[in-house]
């Protein structure tokens, strides 16, 4: 499956219908296996915003 599939996938699920711009920041490059430091840097986003993002994207099911 490639990113692109992905998204499309997750924007079927969404009930909104799609990623916001900073989700759409952090998911594409967590499917490469970038970094929250790593995308911080390169969206100019603080990275304690891109790791809250991340968190909401992949929330823990303790």
């Amino acid at each position: 499956m490639t990113v692109e599939e992905a998204i499309a996938l997750v924007e079927q699920l969404l009930q909104r219908g799609s990623l916001t711009k900073v989700q759409e920041i952090v998911f594409r490059p967590s499917w490469t296996g970038q970094t929250y430091l790593e995308m911080a840097v390169e969206s100019n986003y603080d990275r304690g915003h891109i790791k809250n993002v991340g968190c909401e994207l992949w929330p823990s099911h303790r």
